[in-house]
């Protein structure tokens, strides 16, 4: 008989923002300045998941942004990494969204198989 694993990591909207700005400064390029910090975050879709982020650019008006399901979860996964939290290659991965955050949801099928006991 087939077992499945499951878990389920919770980023409320506080996580969400520490790793979308952790996310921002890896991807600017180090010749340039910090490409800005994230201020208001909310749901803009729960299927797929999308986040409406309010971008503050240094010296310019915040900017409203969507982010998208792929690249969240892309940010997710890398949160999860620098904080040390493992997560399986094998493992199924999607977002969902619920009140105040986005969970990341990691299913790993057909994992153990049980055997009777002697």
């Amino acid at each position: 008989m087939p077992i499945t694993e499951y878990r389920e990591i919770r980023f409320d909207i506080e996580a969400l923002r520490c790793a979308l700005n952790a996310h921002l400064a890896a991807v600017s390029p180090p010749s340039l300045p910090p490409s800005g910090q994230v201020g208001d975050i909310a749901i803009a879709s729960r299927e797929p998941v999308q986040l409406r982020i309010e971008v503050h650019l240094p010296g310019a008006k915040p900017r409203q942004t969507v982010v998208e399901e792929t690249e969240l979860a892309a940010v997710l996964i890398r949160e999860c990494l620098a904080r040390s939290i493992k997560l399986p290659r094998k493992a199924l991965k999607k977002l969902r969204a619920f009140d105040g955050g986005v969970a990341l949801l990691l299913a790993l099928p057909d994992t153990i198989v049980a055997k009777p006991i002697a």
